[in-house]
C-alpha cells in the first residue's frame, strides 16, 4: 500500500456526481487531487451516487446516524462539510463545542436562506456558528457569516479546475467522436430541465432559437452539445424536444444524459460554451470552460468572471449576436491540441489545499 502523506485523516461530507452540480463536481475535483497526492481522507457520501472506495461511507438514510457517531468518535484532524443541510450544520457545530475542528463550507445562498426563513433552524444556526470555522465561496457570504463570530472565516472560490487526464479525454472521443464528425462548429452548454418562476432556468429555449438562426444563416453543420444534469420538469423537457423536432434540428442537437467520469472534454471539443441562465450561482461550468481556453458567452443576470462575453438576460437575439461575434473572431477554428497543451502547462495553487488541508 502506498504511504499517505498525512498522519491523521480528514473527513469530507457532501454529494458526489452524478448529478453534476456545482458542489458535487467541486468535491469530485478535491477527492481526485487528494488521491493523486496520496492524502488520507474519509468521504461521507450524502447522495446515492456510486463512489466505490473503502474510505467512503453512506451519509443518508439510517446510515447517516451511524456516520454521525463515527464523525464524533473518530480522531479526524478536521471535518469539512459542504452540504446546505442546516440540521447537519447544527450537529457539526455542536461537535465543535466538544473539541472537533469543524469547517462548514457555505456554497451559494444556503446560509442566507436558512437565516431569513426564521424559526428554530435560524436560531440554532446563528447561535452555534461561533463553534465552527467557516469557508465562504465569496465576499457576500463571508460578510453574512462574520456577523455570527465563527472561529475562523476564510474566503475560497469553489472553482477547482480538473486535472487533465489523457485516458478520460480519449475515452470521450472514442464514445462521442461520431457525433462530432462532419460538424463544423460546436456550441456547448450544461443544465437542468427546470423552471424558475415560470421561466426556463437554463435557457434552453433561447439557446435553441440562436441555434436555429445559426443553422439557417451561417452553417447547417453546427452542433449543440449539452450535458444534461437532470429533468426536474418533464413539461419543459417535452416542450424543448418538440421545438427541436418542429424546427428540424434533430441532427444538430445532442443531449448527453449518460453518466460521465468528467464533463470537461466537452469544453475541449467546443468552439464556444454558453450559459444562458435567467439567474445563477457561482456557475462553475463557466470557469471550467475558461480554464480549458474555450470562449464563454453568458447572460448578464449576475456579475460574471472577467473575460466572459455578456448578453442581455433572456434575449435570444443578443445571444445569437454574441455567438456570431465569436464565430467571426476565430473563423470557427477549434484547435483541440492547442487547448490541451495550454491546460497541461497551467499550475494549480488552491487555498483550500494550502491553508486548510496543509498540503
Amino acid at each position: 500500500m502506498n504511504k499517505r502523506i498525512n498522519e491523521r485523516k480528514i473527513a469530507i461530507i457532501g454529494p458526489y456526481p452524478p448529478p453534476y452540480g456545482g458542489i458535487s463536481v467541486h468535491i469530485q475535483r478535491v477527492l481526485n487531487y487528494l488521491d493523486e497526492k496520496k492524502y488520507d481522507y474519509d468521504f461521507y457520501l450524502e447522495n446515492r451516487a456510486e463512489k466505490n472506495s473503502s474510505s467512503t461511507y453512506k451519509f443518508y438514510g439510517f446510515k447517516k446516524l451511524l456516520s454521525l457517531f463515527k464523525l464524533l468518535f473518530k480522531k479526524y484532524c478536521l471535518i469539512h462539510h459542504h452540504s446546505p443541510d442546516w440540521k447537519t450544520r447544527v450537529i457539526l457545530s455542536l461537535y465543535g463545542i466538544l473539541g472537533k475542528t469543524v469547517y462548514l463550507h457555505i456554497h451559494g445562498a444556503s446560509l442566507k436562506d436558512t437565516i431569513q426563513n426564521g424559526g428554530i433552524k435560524s436560531f440554532l444556526t446563528c447561535k452555534l456558528l461561533r463553534f465552527a470555522n467557516i469557508i465562504a465561496d465569496n465576499k457576500d457570504i463571508a460578510q453574512l457569516a462574520q456577523k455570527y463570530s465563527p472561529k475562523s472565516l476564510t474566503i475560497i472560490d469553489a472553482f477547482l479546475p480538473p486535472l487533465y487526464n489523457e485516458k478520460v479525454y480519449k475515452d470521450f472521443i472514442t464514445k462521442y467522436g461520431g457525433i462530432l464528425k462532419d460538424k463544423n462548429y460546436v456550441i456547448s452548454m450544461v443544465g437542468w430541465f427546470v423552471y424558475y418562476e415560470n421561466v426556463d432556468l437554463y435557457g434552453f429555449d433561447i439557446a435553441l432559437d440562436a441555434l436555429r438562426r445559426f443553422k439557417k444563416e451561417v452553417d447547417k453543420d453546427v452542433l449543440f452539445l449539452v450535458s444534461i444534469n437532470g429533468v426536474r420538469s418533464e413539461e419543459l423537457h417535452q416542450k424543448i424536444n418538440n421545438y427541436i423536432a418542429k424546427n428540424n434540428l434533430n441532427n444538430n442537437v445532442y443531449f448527453l444524459y449518460e453518466e460521465m467520469p468528467e464533463i470537461w472534454p466537452i469544453y475541449i471539443v467546443s468552439n464556444v460554451f454558453i450559459r444562458p441562465t435567467c439567474t445563477d450561482g457561482s456557475a462553475l461550468s463557466v470557469k471550467e470552460a475558461m480554464w480549458f481556453e474555450t470562449p464563454v458567452i453568458a447572460s448578464d443576470c449576475i456579475p460574471r468572471p472577467e473575460g466572459v462575453i455578456l448578453f442581455k438576460n433572456r434575449s435570444g437575439n443578443e445571444l445569437f449576436k454574441r455567438i456570431m461575434q465569436i464565430y467571426y473572431s476565430n473563423k470557427g477554428v477549434n484547435n483541440f491540441e492547442n487547448k490541451i497543451n495550454k491546460v497541461k502547462d497551467k499550475k494549480l495553487q488552491y487555498k483550500l489545499f494550502n491553508d486548510i488541508y496543509q498540503i
